[in-house]
């Protein structure tokens, strides 16, 4: 098959040359008085080539449609897209008057018209039937009417379909938009579909119009335009002489281009405008209309309103035993919507609750019949509200006859469902929690209003152009930002299983516990699994625990906890109410201490940290806030800044974790209790005692178990902190803002390692990658650095810089080692590896052959993150090592770059040297200034990403680029892309075609014609047009290079290159 290599590329092929073929095929003219019965079918208008007929067709024989037929498929139908859609009877007749007019009717009556072309009086003298299949009424010299400017539901070759035309089938509807985009729409309200031209050309267009090329090419004209632009394809493009093509708009509401073979009656699918047919809206039409004075009832649960697919249900559901009853709406059981659930009762009724459909158009939910017992109301009384209806989408409607008054996708709970429109002035609310999007595209969790304490941002270069954002969570699993501005969705969240399973429904849902997580839940279950979650960690949610509670983690679970015995739980069976002094301050003036919390903090989030904020010491902020009688707790971060936070009298919100820098103070009534979660020495001393009893009992069956058991006990022995979670009491930390490293001692990273057990990978030259698990049971990756001679001082220093970085595509650094000799990282463990593990094996090897979709937003990610490191530290890092090898992927294939900042520990008199030696074996990804000896800036980078890039696209490792760049030339773009994407008919080519122009202009020889990653990122994210690339130029240094690395004698090889004055630039 002939494939084109890009959607966008230009057509040549001169439109004069439809003209001249439409001019050439003119039928023998039709002369008026003449006319089609529908009694007789063999009766026909037929073009010259009998390519194209206009005759009367029937499916049943009760209805008849006065049609133009090719191979007997009807292509346009007189009153198609009349409310009637031109159905006659079997008397009816197709006649051409002699006063110009064309009409049909039943019978042979003139007030039985059923259509009419309305061009009586207009000269018309004749018509005729075009090999085109354009049916035209025309005076002595021009076209008066024709089929072409009229169409119904179908386009044909060389047809011209400009803005203020439409295509109609049912209630969808196909235009053309003035700003080159081809648009579906059902009830000419609902945009369900939008096919956008490539921003370069919109402002320039003057009277855009839309041709089907007869080789299947979907092509755009206009004026400002050289040539034509194709915006889609047929699979069968250019293929066959004696195809015809037309392009059709179906009563089930998609687009679709067919091919038919002359002389036979059928015809093949060969392009589809919405791949998921169900992502049509209206696909399964409404159920039939809920009318006034319908009413369900609380008593009667098996009683619902349904969707007409039944995937939704709208009835009551119980809870607490079947105390309170909610009206709600349902998928699979799982409450999706409830009536009253953001109001302060929650929506909660009693067993006699009824959900009231009143005649005056307003829905209700009432404790019995009494109209003074409202739980909660629509408020649509008196706006003509009509009908209701439970669409499938899950969207329960009240409308009026012609468009909807109210509906729960316009008035959510806690729940957002797949193409359902969040907007800025809508808000989920669970308890005290709410989510929001914000006006300039930010994703915030909230407390009470208050207290923001999760803010997913946008990328900045979006922030000052958006208009009327609008958030939607797609049905493959992607939460996807909507704006007029932006050229296409941009997806800000990905579920663990997207683009996975096609029976699956996916649900946005704040809970009760402050956290937003999307589910996936398979159609006919009553279950449903968390895809994707916002905070990660549940001690970081605010108010979890109530007021005075403490979170913290018992095995992977989060608890609540008081924090000393001097506090009672205000409910006993409910520990995430929060906490209470058994005895108020104001009762004990004389007897007011603090008590002392180690590796706790009091969360501080906007906007209370400027009011909060202080400088001091912690011995200080203790007695500072013992004698400040508004003060009731403090925190110090202890960073050696001095940063203490004080808490005054309100919500105080309390985390603890073992790997949490802070000391807190909260003031008592004397004297201290303290609490059984904190063990004692003796009590420590007594489980210690049980637990080598089990492990010695247990050991006598399985000797492995003993011995593994052996080192944890030996490790527990080891620490002398008694103390919560079985750490230190004194860490050094380097700098803390809210996920700070802590400093570990050497055994302890020996013990969470298993004695450096499991080897993750080689850690690049600088050392090995283990895996690990610290003390509060968090899974880590652990870097054993090698040859690293800095000091203590000056690494710390270095780490410093190091964990100031956070950004979503950088790998997080938890901590850090620093006892005597040992330099040791510690970072966050990603499941699923490196890229190279995924990008260069089969698709049998690596389990998951990486979609074009997926590629590019690795490639996108790591840009992001590079240019963090570039553009946006208060100190520029240069990574010197962009590789697959140290771009690692998270559970939902996000890429996260690792290794940076580790060239600032190497001793810069022996940077190169230690480079070259090494990274041996990535020598494909070094820009060629390492072997010219000039200064390193980010532009190396800037290369070494150029190269990734190419190998994503390519799946070839240390990719060719002199002979990628000859087919790039020759337009044989397809000889580039990874093989095994052929059949992966999502890739976007546009986005190919991108990804390889920005990969050339990366690796250019020469650093100052290379972009930055920040610009690199606005090419890649279509924020910026990308020109031309010129030729990578090969250079002869990176043989060099090779040869340097790749001797036996490697500081013998070349004095001039590795013992020279090192050019480090701190320059980006």
């Amino acid at each position: 098959m002939k494939q084109p290599h890009s959607v966008g590329v230009a057509f040549s092929i001169p439109f004069s040359l439809f003209f001249f073929i439409i001019t050439l095929a003119a039928a023998a003219d039709i002369s008026p008085g003449s006319t089609l019965k529908a009694s007789n079918p063999n009766h026909t208008w037929t073009s010259p080539n009998t390519t194209f007929s206009l005759s009367f067709i029937s499916d049943d024989g009760a209805a008849f449609f006065a049609a133009i037929t090719y191979n007997g498929i009807p292509v346009w139908i007189a009153g198609a897209s009349d409310p009637g859609g031109g159905a006659s009877d079997s008397s009816a007749s197709l006649q051409f008057l002699s006063d110009g007019n064309l009409r049909l009717v039943n019978g042979s009556s003139s007030s039985a018209v059923v259509w009419q072309s309305n061009t009586a009086g207009h000269g018309v003298s004749s018509a005729a039937l075009h090999d085109s299949g354009n049916f035209v009424l025309r005076n002595a010299t021009v076209s008066v009417w024709s089929t072409f400017d009229n169409p119904t539901d179908t386009i044909l070759p060389s047809q011209n379909f400009t803005v203020n035309k439409v295509l109609r089938s049912g209630l969808y509807s196909c235009s053309l938009l003035s700003s080159g985009n081809l648009t579906l729409q059902w009830n000419n309200t609902i945009l369900y579909w939008n096919l956008a031209l490539n921003s370069s050309f919109h402002s320039n267009l003057t009277s855009p119009n839309l041709v089907l090329q007869s080789i299947g090419a979907l092509s755009l004209h206009d004026q400002s335009l050289s040539r034509p632009v194709a915006m889609v394809y047929s699979s069968d493009y250019a293929e066959g002489s004696d195809i015809i093509r037309f392009l059709k708009l179906e009563n089930d509401g998609n687009l679709r281009i067919y091919s038919s073979v002359k002389g036979t009656r059928t015809s093949i699918v060969r392009w589809v405008a919405v791949k998921d047919q169900c992502q049509v809206f209206g696909y399964c039409g409404n159920m039939a209309d809920i009318s006034p004075g319908s009413t369900l009832y609380a008593s009667n649960p098996n009683q619902t309103w349904n969707s007409p697919n039944t995937t939704f249900s709208f009835g009551f559901i119980s809870s607490g035993g079947g105390a309170a009853f909610f009206a709600a709406i349902t998928y699979n059981g799982i409450p999706v919507w409830i009536a009253g659930a953001s109001d302060p009762g929650g929506g909660a009724s009693d067993s006699s609750a009824s959900l009231q459909f009143l005649v005056d158009g307003n829905l209700r939910l009432v404790n019995g019949s009494s109209s003074t017992a409202v739980v909660w109301q629509s408020n649509t009384a008196g706006h003509g509200v009509s009908s209701a209806a439970l669409h499938d989408s899950g969207n329960f409607v009240l409308r009026n006859a012609t468009v909807s008054v109210w509906s729960t996708f316009d008035n959510p709970t806690d729940t957002i469902l797949p193409s359902q429109n969040f907007t800025v002035n809508k808000a989920l609310r669970s308890g005290l929690y709410s989510f929001s999007l914000l006006s300039f595209g930010n994703l915030t969790l909230k407390w009470n209003n208050t207290i923001l304490y999760w803010n997913l941002a946008l990328n900045s270069s979006f922030h000052s152009n958006l208009t009327s954002p609008n958030l939607v969570l797609q049905s493959i699993g992607a939460l996807s930002l909507h704006d007029q501005s932006l050229s296409r969705p941009v997806a800000m969240v990905y579920s663990s299983d997207y683009a996975e399973g096609s029976d699956i429904i996916r649900f946005l849902k704040l809970e009760n516990d402050g956290n937003l997580r999307i589910y996936s839940s398979v159609k006919g279950t009553k279950t449903s699994i968390v895809r994707w979650v916002a905070v990660k960690d549940q001690c970081q949610v605010f108010g979890y625990c109530g007021n005075m509670g403490i979170c913290s983690y018992n095995d992977s679970k989060p608890i609540c906890i008081c924090p000393s015995m001097n506090f009672d739980p205000i409910d006993p069976k409910d520990s995430r109410k929060g906490c209470k002094r058994k005895m108020n301050i104001e009762d004990c003036p004389k007897n007011v201490t603090m008590l002392q919390l180690n590796h706790t903090e009091f969360l501080t989030y906007p906007p209370d940290i400027p009011s909060q904020i202080f400088f001091m010491s912690t011995s200080t902020s203790r007695l500072n806030c013992i004698t400040s009688s508004p003060c009731i707790a403090a925190t110090s971060l202890s960073d050696g800044t001095g940063r203490i936070y004080m808490k005054f009298p309100g919500f105080v919100s309390g985390y603890r974790s073992p790997t949490l820098p802070s000391t807190s103070f909260l003031k008592v009534c004397g004297p201290i209790i303290p609490s059984p979660s904190v063990s004692s020495p003796r009590r420590n001393d007594w489980r210690l005692h049980a637990r080598i009893v089990l492990v010695v009992v247990i050991g006598t069956a399985v000797g492995f178990i003993l011995l593994e058991a052996g080192l944890w006990l030996w490790c527990r022995r080891s620490s002398s902190s008694p103390k919560f979670g079985g750490f230190p009491d004194q860490y050094a930390f380097v700098e803390y803002e809210s996920s700070a490293p802590v400093q570990f001692s050497y055994k302890e990273l020996q013990c969470a390692t298993k004695g450096f057990k499991e080897q993750l990978g080689k850690g690049g030259g600088l050392g090995a990658v283990y895996k690990g698990v610290i003390a509060n049971g968090t899974v880590v990756a652990v870097k054993l650095l090698e040859g690293i001679e800095q000091g203590e001082r000056q690494f710390k220093m270095e780490v410093a810089t190091i964990s100031s970085t956070h950004h979503l595509n950088l790998v997080r650094l938890i901590g850090f080692c620093s006892t005597g000799r040992h330099r040791l990282l510690v970072y966050e463990f990603m499941k699923d590896r490196s890229l190279d593990m995924f990008l260069f094996s089969s698709e049998e090897k690596s389990g998951k052959l990486l979609s074009w979709d997926c590629r590019f937003n690795i490639a996108r990610g790591t840009a992001r993150g590079i240019k963090y490191l570039h553009e946006e530290c208060r100190d520029c890092i240069v990574h010197c090592d962009i590789k697959p090898e140290n771009i690692l992927l998270d559970e939902n294939f996000n890429a996260k770059v690792s290794d940076f900042g580790l060239a600032r520990l190497i001793n810069p008199r022996n940077h190169r040297y230690r480079t070259l030696t090494s990274f041996r074996g990535n020598i494909g990804y070094l820009a060629p200034e390492w072997a010219a000896n000039l200064p390193i800036t980010s532009k190396a980078d800037v290369y070494s990403y150029g190269i990734v890039l190419l190998e994503i696209v390519s799946g070839r490792r240390n990719f060719e680029f002199s002979w990628a760049y000859e087919e790039f030339e020759r337009g044989n773009v397809m000889e580039i892309v990874d093989a095994r994407l052929v059949d992966d008919h999502k890739a976007d080519m546009e986005q190919v075609m991108r990804a390889i122009q920005v990969s050339f202009w990366c690796i250019q020889g020469e650093p100052s014609k290379r972009p930055t990653m920040g610009r690199v990122v606005q090419m890649l994210e279509r924020i910026v047009e990308i020109e031309k690339p010129p030729a990578p130029k090969a250079v002869e240094e990176m043989s060099a290079i090779g040869t340097i690395v790749n001797g036996r004698n490697v500081e013998r090889a070349s004095s001039s290159l590795l013992r020279s004055e090192h050019k480090w630039s701190s320059d980006c």
